[in-house]
């Protein structure tokens, strides 16, 4: 018996080590079978917004293009898969083509100025943002004013995204400045609250004196004035979410339409309202 004890070892050790491999080989599988990260195929995207730049110059000798509505379509759709909402988008943002995110990360605005822009700014700005019900979806901003109140209305560049709360609904404040010509800026707070399964601008959510408002609107001219650059700041809308105030540019009335008054106005969020 004791000649066979060493050959006895031998058997035990190369068997544990035949199970060890198997084992790490089991691992190794395991491993390999990790689904791998879907990589984002942004060239065609890239390519149509490329186009679109480059229409400019066709725009403005007279030729007709289409560029920006196919640019526009496309990404639509493409901002509609999954793996794009936390997409950093490098491409676009060689073309001018930035990005906004709101304060809870739940929803985000692409945005550029129109190359068919001249003095009276056209921004497009296409939302990107994850439903109730946990899916991903996008709208085209500018055409919600198609079912408003308004049949057309400012398309500002938006600096600012803050998710309202307490409220029922997901409702946003977002906050932004525009200009219809070099010498006439403005101001504008506008909401995008959901509600039967999608989001509208129609909310009255604004108590601005006597009446209530889907938007704050604050233009001003910069004609004579002596100090065109704090006018800008003047109508520069603002919002602290901690102590839920907002702050813009202050307009009345007047028989020669909505004139800047030169100083602003608070509004504190309760109940659901700016009040």
């Amino acid at each position: 018996m004791l000649r066979f004890f060493p050959i006895l070892i031998l058997i035990v050790l190369c068997s544990a080590c035949g199970n060890r491999s198997i084992e790490n080989g089991k691992q190794a599988v395991a491993v390999d079978l990790l689904p791998t990260p879907t990589k984002l195929d942004t060239r065609e995207i890239d390519s149509l917004a490329s186009k679109m730049l480059a229409s400019k110059d066709d725009y403005r000798n007279g030729s007709e293009t289409d560029a920006e509505e196919v640019f526009i379509a496309k990404l639509l759709v493409f901002l509609k898969k999954p793996e794009s909402f936390n997409a950093d988008f490098p491409g676009l943002k060689k073309f001018n083509i930035e990005i906004l995110n709101a304060d809870d990360g739940k929803l985000r605005i692409f945005y550029w100025l129109s190359p068919y822009s001249g003095s009276m700014w056209q921004v497009q700005n296409i939302i990107q943002y994850q439903t109730p019900q946990d899916s991903i979806a996008t709208l085209f901003f500018n055409g919600l004013y198609e079912h408003s109140e308004y049949d057309v209305g400012p398309t500002p560049f938006f600096e600012h995204i803050y998710a309202l709360r307490p409220v029922k609904q997901p409702t946003y404040l977002l906050l932004g400045n525009g200009q219809f010509s070099g010498m006439e800026p403005y101001g504008l707070c506008r909401t995008l609250t959901w509600e039967h399964g999608k989001f509208n601008i129609n909310n009255k959510i604004f108590k601005d004196g006597d009446s209530t408002k889907s938007e704050l609107f604050t233009a001003a001219s910069l004609i004579d004035d002596p100090d065109p650059e704090n006018t800008r700041k003047m109508l520069t809308p603002a919002y602290n979410p901690q102590t839920k105030t907002l702050t813009f540019g202050f307009s009345k009335n007047t028989k020669d339409g909505s004139v800047f008054t030169g100083v602003r106005k608070s509004l504190v969020f309760k109940d659901g309202i700016f009040q």
